[in-house]
């Protein structure tokens, strides 16, 4: 029987498969980022980017690291969050490769921080953010500690911090309303700006990427814009399909795969003792419409259909 492959070209590609939990060890091509068993190392095991786990009800989830290093390792980060099924419960702790009263610890130290700051500050503004941030912080603390230890007793913070934090809280909300125009605004300005350099429009997008647009010219914003619009494109290169999120798996897997996504239409599916795989990737779910979840993908059925036509497989439409 052939051994697992463990180890993957691209940073992304290597998320994406440690997200899938059938492999229980890998690596990059480069090394700088690997898994083994639970947790993915961004240069070290000094830096767990996030690690799976289990809470007191035997609930999947997932540790986040809140915590930040360099550059390159918020890369990691990033692209590690990305490769996470949006349904999957997280909490955001300090070290997600250690166990809860470590992290339990962690959240203390944090807020006796954050609590002294404020305490030592003349500022009104800064004695308010900080008190805000010790809430938070404390609210977190209490989320994981509700999921991981038995009896769990939340830690309450004084009437006045509290009261500091909501009215910060408040004038926040005002400020996150005008932020949140911004933003919709820089979006917007990124997706113009990568139509200026592909020389077109944002709908001609997803037939620009299926056409091979090489990697190195391929603009975040037009990704961005194709999952938000289109969900997960699909596109073959060489004997592997590629997926417009970054991961690839083998052209024989998909002249397998593909029929049986056709069949399940209709009534669905979802992986349970059964596996369709694809590549060292598994299809966790195919709803009634024929879309497929895998991971952090969603792939919708006119995009199977269509690089089934072109495999030449005969799929119902």
């Amino acid at each position: 029987m052939p051994r697992a492959k463990t180890v993957f070209g691209s940073h992304e590609q290597t998320a994406h498969v440690w997200a899938q939990r059938n492999i229980s060890h890998g690596r990059s091509a480069d090394g700088r980022m690997f898994w083994d068993g639970n947790a993915i190392y961004s240069y070290g095991r000094h830096f767990a980017i996030a690690s799976f786990a289990k809470t007191l009800k035997g609930e999947n989830c997932v540790l986040i690291n809140s915590s930040s290093y360099s550059v390159s390792t918020s890369k990691h980060q990033s692209i590690v969050r990305r490769a996470l099924r949006s349904d999957l419960p997280s909490f955001y702790v300090k070290q997600p490769s250690s166990n809860a009263s470590t992290n339990l610890d962690l959240f203390d130290a944090e807020i006796r921080k954050l609590l002294t700051e404020s305490g030592q500050t003349k500022h009104k503004g800064k004695k308010a953010r900080l008190a805000l941030e010790a809430t938070q912080v404390c609210m977190r603390r209490n989320e994981f500690g509700a999921a991981f230890v038995s009896r769990y007793k939340p830690l309450m913070l004084g009437g006045d911090v509290a009261s500091m934090a909501q009215r910060y809280a408040d004038a926040e909300k005002r400020k996150i309303a005008m932020r949140e125009k911004g933003r919709l605004a820089h979006i917007e300005a990124r997706y113009q700006h990568a139509e200026g350099v592909l020389k077109a429009e944002r709908s001609q997008w997803p037939r620009i990427w299926r056409a091979g647009l090489p990697v190195n010219k391929t603009p975040m914003a037009m990704l961005e814009w194709i999952k938000q619009n289109y969900g997960v494109l699909l596109r073959r290169h060489g004997e592997n399909i590629l997926t417009s999120a970054g991961a690839e798996f083998p052209v024989h897997h998909a002249t397998r795969a593909f029929p049986l996504i056709a069949k399940a239409r209709g009534n669905g599916w979802v992986k349970n003792g059964h596996k369709i795989p694809l590549g060292v990737f598994e299809i966790d779910e195919i709803t009634p419409e024929g879309d497929v979840k895998a991971g952090c993908h969603l792939v919708k059925w006119p995009e199977i259909a269509r690089m089934a036509k072109r495999l030449g497989l005969s799929v119902r439409a």
